[in-house]
């Protein structure tokens, strides 16, 4: 089985070239507006909900979502609402769009993977070039995550998605951005999370 994981910056294009590859069976897929007219195969959120496209503070389109893309896999989306709200079997994120979940079923194996978008954000500051940073996003995405998780081992799921932090360094070198971007890598061990790059 293939999956991948694609910010696909709201690009039409994207939606029809993951068509036009037999061997990928799950794309999770970040910056995603819903898919172009003659894109057939199943995603989530459905298409047809236009609330469910569009994140808090964006005027258009923009999420995380996840593609079947192959009958080699069954797609069941995890039920989601907005952190806060109270029900049985729904998932509460802290921001909506930010993720998105699907168990999946294949030969026999079942199993959970999360398309994930750590927005940047700006920081409150009196600053005269004020940062904008995505750390914070970060992390409500690993507490969001960390709901899905009901045993000390065991679990299984797939993370990915574009977090807009590096992995071991922090930007031209900087310790103090290494050191913040770990919290959060940190964290998803913590869980039983092991981190790849490719």
């Amino acid at each position: 089985m293939r999956i991948v994981s694609w910010n696909i910056k709201k690009l039409d294009e994207a939606w029809r070239q993951l068509a036009d590859d037999p061997s990928v069976d799950v794309a999770l897929l970040q910056e995603a507006k819903p898919p172009p007219s003659g894109v057939t195969y199943e995603v989530v959120p459905d298409r047809a909900a236009d609330a469910d496209w569009t994140m808090p503070g964006y005027g258009h389109p923009f999420r995380t979502a996840v593609a079947q893309l192959s009958n080699r896999v069954v797609m069941h989306p995890l039920r989601t609402a907005d952190l806060g709200t109270a029900g049985k079997d729904v998932w509460c994120v802290s921001y909506r769009g930010t993720l998105t979940a699907v168990d999946v079923e294949t030969a026999g194996e079942k199993f959970t993977c999360i398309s994930a978008y750590a927005p940047w954000q700006n920081v409150v500051s009196a600053a005269v070039k004020p940062w904008i940073i995505s750390d914070a996003s970060a992390h409500r995405l690993v507490s969001d995550i960390s709901t899905l998780i009901s045993t000390e081992n065991g679990h299984r799921i797939i993370v990915a998605g574009d977090w807009n932090i590096l992995h071991g360094y922090g930007e031209h070198g900087s310790p103090y951005w290494a050191r913040r971007y770990a919290t959060v890598f940190d964290r998803m061990a913590a869980l039983g999370f092991t981190a790849t790059e490719n």
